[in-house]
């Protein structure tokens, strides 16, 4: 990725030192007139990421600066189809609250400009990095060098650049790779505390105690990673009974039924993920993979190196570094997100009717299908561009779009977006599906078929293919020209589908 910091602090030293071994490339532009330097768009057009880093506490900028400041961001990301990054330091210069009934001024808040931060949230294209909570971690008397920064514009201390690098480039990384899905987790010394086997139910602790109170708040955390959509099972070397009634007789934030795949036995945990992989229909690179046990760690790692690995310690520092990490956060949240539990869950009812249908066909009619494809919903953006960049097996082309480039293709008539959504007896499936379509003069491309795998090899993809070809007749006069297809090396299922519509 290639990232420009635009600032109005000098990182000379961050740029020279802390980053050079980065795997991005960073510019910095040094600026006195951030706003000037905000409405030069055109020298963006080669950089992925603009961050614009400005430090309000330091500066003493007065409110109507800062408002005018987010005003011009939010400028920037309607214009330029790339990410835009920007920092949180929103401090009023000088407080204008009295000190009558206070023993010092009221601090500001991001209140203050509530407005503005609140439309540049809703801004798919844009994201805030957190520089306010890393001065928290660090202390104000270790971030700022007075002396210097107003001798030089150079007020951070190295303690702080080293942090801001750290964290700058952990973001960047994030922003360049696709959301995880999936949070696998052992049990005995990362749920609880102790071994069930053992220790047995009342000898394991995830309580609010001394002992217990790390597990308990980890449980937390993970429950509200649930919300945001991530998929949680376990896979640990224990007896399932053991496990189970740890679950049902304690009072913990997990449940049971908060897991969606459980292999708990005593099988190599590599397999065991393996297996769920197989289950969910999704690839290994999606998953997080959390254990006490370094062998067990290294084995997942020896096996499965696109697996994010984190090591489970009594350590509560070490607790707060892992729930820290981005691979834990969504770049967007979309509603199909917030019921993903739910709909595998109700995937695996499914795969229990198949079972014991006579027939295939006979299992299809039973599902009682029904399919909604809509066009050009710009309420459907957000979704769309999620499918393009986190669906990999059936997906004609990697290409992927934020909702900002699908919205302006739209808007100049260049894409035609179809998207599809699926519901059957057992439930909605949500939005699954999406073809655009590119208008080159007189000619149509076909651009990408995206669909969920969880709902293939029930014909739907072929029925949302033909329902696209009849409505691109109907729109253009013509049939579909081309077809793009790139080969992977996980797109296997629409490679088979390809080669079957191509003899259509």
């Amino acid at each position: 990725m290639k990232v420009v910091v635009i600032s109005d602090i000098t990182f000379e030293s961050l740029s020279r030192k802390q980053l050079v071994n980065s795997t991005h490339n960073y510019s910095f532009i040094f600026t006195e007139d951030l706003l000037y330097e905000l409405d030069n768009i055109e020298r963006f057009d080669n950089y992925d990421i603009i961050y614009v880093h400005f430090d309000s506490y330091f500066k003493k900028y007065r409110k109507d600066y800062i408002v005018l400041l987010l005003n011009t961001i939010l400028e920037l990301s309607n214009k330029i189809e790339k990410i835009v990054a920007i920092s949180n330091l929103y401090f009023v210069g000088w407080s204008q609250e009295s000190l009558i009934n206070s023993c010092g001024a009221f601090s500001e808040s991001r209140e203050d400009f509530e407005e503005q931060i609140e439309i540049l949230l809703k801004k798919d294209n844009v994201y805030f990095f957190d520089i306010d909570n890393l001065i928290r971690e660090i202390g104000l008397s270790h971030t700022y060098n007075y002396s210097l920064g107003h001798l030089y514009q150079l007020p951070y201390t190295k303690a702080f650049l080293d942090k801001l690098a750290a964290y700058l480039d952990n973001i960047v990384s994030r922003l360049s790779s696709p959301d995880k899905k999936v949070i696998v987790l052992d049990c005995d010394n990362t749920l609880w505390n102790g071994i069930v086997g053992e220790d047995g139910v009342d000898g394991v602790l995830c309580d609010l105690n001394a002992d217990g109170i790390i597990f308990y708040h980890f449980q937390q955390f993970l429950k509200s990673r649930k919300a945001m959509g991530f998929i949680l099972c376990l896979c640990s070397k224990n007896n399932e009974a053991d496990v189970k009634e740890v679950f049902v007789s304690k009072r913990m934030p997990l449940e049971w039924d908060d897991f969606v795949v459980k292999k708990v036995n005593w099988g190599n945990k590599d397999d065991n993920i393996k297996e769920i992989a197989n289950e969910l229909s999704l690839g290994t690179d999606s998953f997080i993979f959390i254990d006490d046990n370094d062998f067990e760690i290294n084995i997942v790692r020896e096996s499965l190196s696109d697996v994010s690995l984190f090591k489970m310690t009594s350590d509560y520092h070490n607790f707060i570094e892992i729930t820290k990490s981005p691979v834990f956060s969504k770049k967007i949240l979309t509603s199909e997100d917030l019921v993903k539990t739910e709909q595998y869950i109700t995937e695996a009812k499914r795969k229990g009717l198949e079972q014991s249908a006579s027939s295939f066909s006979d299992y299809i009619t039973s599902l009682e299908i029904v399919m909604k494809i809509d066009e050009d919903l710009e309420s459907d953006l957000l979704r769309v561009s999620q499918l393009t960049e986190k669906t990999n097996q059936f997906n004609f082309n990697k290409n992927y779009y934020t909702a900002e480039e699908l919205r302006v293709k739209l808007l100049k008539g260049q894409f035609k977006c179809f998207t599809l959504r699926v519901s059957d007896k057992f439930g909605d499936y949500g939005l699954v599906g999406v073809i655009l379509v590119e208008v080159i003069s007189d000619k149509v491309v076909l651009e990408n078929y995206i669909l969920s795998c969880r709902i293939l090899g029930r014909r739907i993809e072929f029925d949302f293919l033909d329902h696209v070809r009849i409505r691109i007749n109907d729109i253009y006069k013509s049939n579909i020209d081309e077809i793009r297809f790139t080969k992977t090396q996980k797109n296997i299922p629409a490679q088979n589908f390809y080669n079957q519509i191509e003899k259509i």
